[in-house]
C-alpha cells in the first residue's frame, strides 16, 4: 500500500529477485515494473541488495536518467548480473568494488557487511571447546560467497576446526532438522539463510521460515549472520548491523535528498556490526555467565532493578542532592573560618614536610672536642625521614655517640668534620653501605649553629652502577670487535705506515713487539697484497680521500693471504675517513676498520644464483601452463566435437568410430590430468610411497591382461617373458605398476607391428631389472639423452604431452633405483629402470583362498550401491545385459538389500549419504566373508587404495570408470570364487 508522508508518496515493491534464473525470467519482471511506473518519474529510488543494482541499473538510467538513488548492500563488490541469476560465487578478479560503481553516479551506498569471522569468535566464546563447525546455508548468490569466506577462513585461521556445509538445494528442510538432531555438545551452529521454493496450486512460492524451527531441532545454541531471527526466531545472536539503526539512517538519508541535497553528495557508509542476542534464547541455553563487550545489544531483555523503579530513585536522588547542596553551603562558611587557621599551621608543616620528604639523608651532629678543642667524636642529634628508609630508625641513634652507631666507619666521618672545619668549606666523599650495598655521596656543611655539622647523603647507586656497565660494554666491545674480526686501524700518511692491528688478520704484520709503532706494516706491503685487479680502484678510492673529493669511503675488495702454507683469497671491507689534518687542512693520518666479509660475499653469491633459479622456474611455470593449456583443449574439442554429431549419425559404423575417437581423447585427458597432478605433487615435494608386501608375479600378470586390453592391432604380440618362479616382495606396488604402464603405453604407440615384451629378473643379489622392449620406430641417438626431460615428445603427431618419462625417472630415482633406455633407430627400443630387492616370506595362512560356489550363468545377480543417479546408470547400461541388477541408493539399502538378496557381487560407493561404503562393508562382512566386494571410488591416491584394500574390500575401480575395466574386473572375480553350471 501507497504511503502518504508530509505530501510525498512512498511505494515499495517485492520484487522476488530470488526467482530470477534467466534473461526471459528478468525481462518479464523488468517490463511488469516499469509499466506501473510508465508515466512517472520518482524523487528517490532505494534498492536494498546487490542483485536489485546488477538487474535494474541500466534501466532506471535509461528510463530517468540522474535520478537519485540509496543502494542498501551486504557485501563489498558488485558482479555481473549473469552471477546473481546463476547463483555462482563470482571470483576474485570479477569482482567490481563499490567504490567503481560509484563513480559519476547520482548515488550513495549503505553497506551492512556480513561479520563472518567476528560471529566466529563469539562462538568460540561461548563453546570455547568448538570442534565443529556446521554452517548452513541455502543457494542465494550471497550465500555462495559467504561459504567461501567460510572455507577460506577456516583453513587459514581455525585448521583444527573442522567445518560442515548443509546447504539447501543439497538437503531438504527436513533433512536439514534430521541433520541438527544428530549434532554433538562440541558442536557450533552457525545459521546464514534457507530460503527454498514452494509449490502451491502450482504456483511457486519462496518461503524462509525455516529459522524460526532450527533452534527448535537442537538443544544446542544457534548463532545467525544477520539480524532477523534473534529478535522473533530463536536464534540466540551474532556479530550482524541492528535493522533498526540500517532504517534510521537510509530514513535521514531519504529526507535529506527529499530536500534537495544530491545522493552523490552523501557520503557512502559502512555500518558497523556488533553482539547481538536474544536474552530469553540466552538463559534457556545456559549463556547468561557470560561477560559481554560494552556495545552488546540485547533483544528481550527484561527491565533490571534499576530500570524497573527508575522514577523512585530519580526523586530520592534528588532529595539526596538537595540535602548535599545544603550542606556543602553549611561546609563552605565552615571551611573559610578553618583555612584562615589553616594558614598559621602550613608553614611549620611545610618546613617539617621539607625535613622529612627530602630526597637525601639529612643529619645534625653534635661535636665532641677533646681538650685541645680537636674533634673526637659526635653524637647524632637530629634524622630525617629519609635517613631512616635508608639507615636506622629515629629511636636507634638519636642521642647516642658515633663509635657506637658506626663503630667501623666513625673515624673516616670525624677526618671529615675536621677537614671542614679547619678549610671553612664543603667536604664531599663516597660512602659505601655494606649492609645495603648502596652508594652514597656524603656531603659535609658547617652549621648555622654553633658545634653542630649538618651532614648531608645522596645515594649515587645507579650512577655508580652505570659507570661500572659503562666500563663492561667497553670490554665486551672490544671482545666483541675482536670476534667479528672487525679491526680498527690509523694510517699515518707522513711516515707512510699503517699502525694498530689492521694486519694480523690479514697476517701482514712480522713484529713481536708491544708498542703502536711495533705493530705497524709499510703501507706499501699492506697494498702490495691486494689483489692486483682491485689494487688500481683502492688506491684511487684512498687518494679521493685524502684529495678531499669525499669525506668517507667504504670499499670491499680481495686480499691473498696464507692459512697453514696454503694460498687462499678473503674479501675485506674496509672503511675509512680523515682523523687529523695540519694548519693547512691537508690530511695527516686516516682512521678506519677493516672487516673479512668472505662469508657475505659466498652468502650474496648464492642469493643471486637463486634468484636466477627462481626466475628460471617461474618462466618454466609460464611455459607450462601454455604448455597445458593448448594439450588441454585438443582432446576436449575432438571429445565435445564428436560428442555433438554422435547423436545426428545413423550409420553404424559411424557412430562406432566417433565413440572410440570419444574413448580415446578420454584415455588422454584423464592421463593428461594425472600427470599433471604428478607433477604438481613432485614440485611440492609430496608424492605419495606407501611400501607394501605383494606378489610380483601375480602384479605383473594383471598388467598383462590391462595391457592386452588396450592393444587395438592384430599385428602386434604382447609378451610376458622373463620372471621368477616366485617372487614375494615389499616395494611401492602403485608406483611400479605406473612406470610399466608408461613404458608399455609408449611401446603401444609407437610399435605398429611385431612384438612388445616385458619382464623382470635379478641383477646381481640385491637389485630387480623390470624392462619393456619394442620393435617400434626407435629413438634417434641425438633424442636418446633428453627423453627423460619435461615436455619431451619425438612424434609431436602422437598423443601425450611428454611428462610421463620425466615422472618415472623422478619415482625411481625417489626408489632409489636407475632408469634408462637403448634404442635403435627404425629396430625398437629397450626402456629399463632397476629396484633395490627387498624379498620377504609369505606363509599359507597369507595368501587368501577363495570358496567357489556354484551358480547358474542367467541366474547373476549384482548389487549396485551408487548414490548418484548419473554413475548408476552408466553402470547400468554397462551391466544389465549380462547381469541381473539391484540398485541401493546409500550404505544401509545396500545392508537391507543383501540380507533380502543375497547377491553374487557387489559394486559399492564409498561415499555415500546414511552410511558409506566402509560402514556399509563392514556390516555385510559379519553376515558373509566370501561374497565379493568391489570398490567405486572417485579418490585416486594411494592412502585411498590401501585403505580400501584393509577394510574388507576385493578390490576397486577409479572414477572415471572404464566399461571395459569393469568387465575385466567383475569377471576375474566371478571366475575366481563361482563356478556355472
Amino acid at each position: 500500500m501507497p504511503l502518504d508522508y508530509n505530501g510525498t508518496v512512498i511505494r515499495s515493491e517485492s520484487l522476488s529477485l530470488l526467482m530470477i534464473n534467466s534473461n526471459q525470467d528478468l525481462e518479464i519482471l523488468r517490463n511488469k515494473l516499469f509499466e506501473k511506473y510508465d508515466d512517472e518519474q520518482p524523487l528517490l529510488i532505494i534498492m536494498e541488495s546487490n542483485a536489485c543494482w546488477a538487474y535494474f541499473h541500466e534501466e532506471i538510467e535509461k528510463r530517468w536518467g540522474d535520478v537519485p538513488v540509496i543502494l542498501c548492500t551486504d557485501k563489498e563488490f558488485m558482479a555481473e548480473k549473469e552471477y546473481f541469476m546463476q547463483k555462482s560465487f563470482v571470483p576474485l578478479d570479477q569482482r567490481i568494488p563499490l567504490e567503481e560503481i560509484e563513480k559519476g553516479r547520482n548515488l550513495t551506498i549503505v553497506n551492512s557487511p556480513v561479520y563472518i569471522r567476528e560471529t566466529i569468535d563469539m562462538m568460540h566464546r561461548h563453546i570455547p571447546d568448538m570442534k565443529e563447525l556446521i554452517f548452513i546455508s541455502d543457494r542465494r548468490w550471497a550465500n555462495e560467497q559467504n561459504r567461501w569466506e567460510v572455507e577460506q577462513l577456516i583453513e587459514k585461521e581455525y585448521p583444527d576446526l573442522k567445518l560442515t556445509l548443509l546447504t539447501g538445494g543439497d538437503l531438504t528442510a527436513d533433512e536439514l532438522l534430521n541433520s541438527l538432531r544428530q549434532v554433538d555438545e562440541h558442536s557450533g551452529i552457525l545459521f546464514s539463510s534457507w530460503y527454498q521454493h514452494d509449490v502451491v496450486a502450482d504456483n511457486i512460492f519462496l518461503t524462509s521460515n525455516i529459522y524460526q524451527m532450527v533452534s527448535l531441532y537442537t538443544p544446542l545454541p544457534v548463532f545467525t549472520l544477520y539480524n532477523p531471527g534473534i529478535s522473533d526466531g530463536g536464534l540466540v545472536g551474532g556479530y550482524v548491523t541492528l535493522h533498526e539503526e540500517i532504517s534510521q539512517l537510509v530514513a535521514e538519508m531519504a529526507l535529506a535528498i527529499v530536500h534537495g541535497k544530491s545522493s552523490a553528495h552523501i557520503p557512502s557508509v559502512t555500518q558497523q556490526g556488533r553482539p547481538v542476542y536474544n536474552y530469553k534464547v540466552m538463559q534457556e541455553k545456559g549463556f547468561t555467565n557470560v561477560s559481554y563487550p560494552k556495545d552488546t545489544f540485547f533483544y528481550s531483555r527484561p527491565d533490571n532493578f534499576f530500570e524497573k523503579y527508575r522514577y523512585y530513585w530519580i526523586s530520592v536522588l534528588i532529595l539526596i542532592l538537595t540535602i548535599i547542596a545544603i550542606l556543602g553551603i553549611r561546609i563552605k562558611v565552615i571551611g573559610k573560618i578553618r583555612r584562615i587557621q589553616q594558614k598559621e599551621l602550613d608553614l611549620m608543616r611545610d618546613y617539617n614536610s621539607l625535613f622529612n620528604n627530602m630526597p637525601i639523608t639529612y643529619t645534625k651532629c653534635e661535636l665532641i672536642r677533646r681538650d685541645n678543642q680537636e674533634i673526637s667524636s659526635f653524637i647524632f642529634r637530629e634524622v630525617n625521614r629519609s635517613f631512616e628508609s635508608h639507615f636506622l630508625k629515629k629511636e636507634d641513634v638519636l642521642g647516642k655517640d658515633c663509635m657506637e652507631v658506626i663503630p667501623g666507619r666513625y673515624k673516616e666521618f670525624i677526618s671529615a668534620f675536621r677537614l671542614a672545619e679547619q678549610e671553612q668549606r664543603e667536604i664531599a666523599f663516597q660512602y659505601y653501605h655494606t649492609e645495603t650495598s648502596r652508594v652514597y655521596t656524603a656531603v659535609i656543611n658547617l652549621s648555622a649553629q654553633q658545634g653542630y655539622m649538618d651532614m648531608f647523603g645522596i645515594e649515587m647507586t645507579e650512577l655508580a652502577e652505570t659507570q661500572q656497565l659503562l666500563r663492561t660494554v667497553n670490554h665486551k666491545l672490544t671482545m666483541a670487535l675482536d670476534v667479528a674480526n672487525i679491526v680498527p686501524w690509523k694510517w699515518d700518511l707522513v711516515h707512510q705506515t699503517i699502525l694498530c692491528d689492521v694486519n694480523k688478520p690479514l697476517e701482514l704484520s712480522h713484529s713481536t713487539g708491544e708498542g703502536e709503532n711495533q705493530l705497524s706494516v709499510p703501507d706499501h706491503e699492506y697494498f702490495s697484497r691486494i689483489c692486483k685487479e682491485d689494487r688500481p680502484r683502492i688506491e684511487q678510492a684512498y687518494r679521493n680521500l685524502i684529495e678531499k673529493r669525499v669525506e668517507k669511503i667504504k670499499e670491499e675488495y680481495r686480499v691473498l693471504t696464507y692459512e697453514e702454507g696454503v694460498r687462499k683469497i678473503e674479501w675485506v671491507e674496509a672503511q675509512a675517513a680523515v682523523d687529523r689534518q695540519d694548519e693547512n687542512g691537508q690530511p695527516l693520518s686516516l682512521i678506519g676498520s677493516s672487516l673479512v666479509i668472505t662469508d657475505r660475499k659466498k652468502m650474496e653469491s648464492d642469493l643471486i644464483a637463486a634468484k636466477e633459479k627462481a626466475e628460471e622456474s617461474n618462466r618454466l611455470k609460464s611455459a607450462f601452463l601454455a604448455n597445458m593449456s593448448h594439450e588441454i583443449r585438443t582432446p576436449l574439442n575432438s571429445i565435445i566435437g564428436f560428442s555433438g554429431i554422435l547423436a545426428a549419425t545413423e550409420d553404424a559404423e559411424e557412430k562406432r568410430e566417433y565413440v572410440s575417437i570419444i574413448e580415446n581423447n578420454n584415455t588422454l585427458l584423464l592421463q593428461l590430468i594425472n600427470d599433471i597432478l604428478d607433477i604438481s605433487k613432485i614440485e611440492a615435494g609430496t608424492l605419495e610411497f606407501i611400501y607394501s608386501n605383494i606378489d610380483l608375479n601375480e602384479m605383473m600378470r594383471e598388467i598383462e591382461q590391462a595391457t592386452r586390453l588396450r592393444i587395438a592391432s592384430d599385428k602386434v604380440d604382447l609378451v610376458f617373458e622373463k620372471r621368477l618362479p616366485d617372487c614375494f616382495i615389499n616395494t611401492e606396488r602403485n608406483r611400479i605398476t605406473q612406470v610399466l604402464n608408461n613404458f608399455l603405453s609408449n611401446a603401444i604407440k609407437f610399435t605398429n607391428e611385431g612384438s612388445i615384451r616385458f619382464g623382470y629378473e635379478m641383477q646381481g643379489n640385491n637389485y630387480l631389472r623390470f624392462y619393456v622392449t619394442d620393435t617400434g620406430c626407435g629413438i634417434p641417438e641425438d633424442k636418446i639423452k633428453s627423453i627423460f626431460g619435461r615436455f619431451v615428445k619425438l612424434n609431436n603427431f602422437k598423443q601425450g604431452v611428454g611428462l610421463g618419462l620425466s615422472i618415472c625417472e623422478t619415482i625411481i630415482n625417489h626408489m632409489r633405483g636407475e632408469i634408462g633406455v637403448t634404442s635403435k633407430e627404425g629396430e625398437g627400443s629397450t626402456f629399463w629402470f632397476t629396484l633395490p630387492y627387498r624379498p620377504i616370506k609369505i606363509s599359507e595362512n597369507q595368501v587368501k583362498a577363495y570358496k567357489q560356489i556354484k551358480v547358474q550363468r542367467e541366474e547373476l545377480t549384482i548389487l549396485i550401491a551408487e548414490d548418484n543417479q548419473n554413475s548408476f546408470r552408466l553402470l547400468e547400461s554397462i551391466l544389465q545385459n549380462e547381469y541381473k541388477i539391484l540398485h541401493a541408493w546409500n550404505g544401509q539399502e545396500a545392508v537391507e538389500l543383501y540380507k533380502k538378496h543375497n547377491p553374487h557381487l557387489i559394486l559399492m560407493d564409498i561415499n555415500m549419504p546414511v552410511m558409506d561404503g566402509y560402514e556399509a562393508t563392514k556390516e555385510i562382512r559379519n553376515l558373509s566373508d566370501s561374497v565379493p566386494i568391489l570398490a567405486i571410488t572417485a579418490y585416486a591416491y594411494s592412502a585411498d587404495k590401501e585403505r580400501i584394500l584393509s577394510n574388507g574390500f576385493d578390490g576397486y575401480a577409479s572414477k572415471p570408470l572404464d566399461a571395459t575395466e569393469i568387465r575385466y574386473k567383475i569377471a576375474d572375480m566371478i571366475r575366481r570364487q563361482m563356478i556355472f553350471i
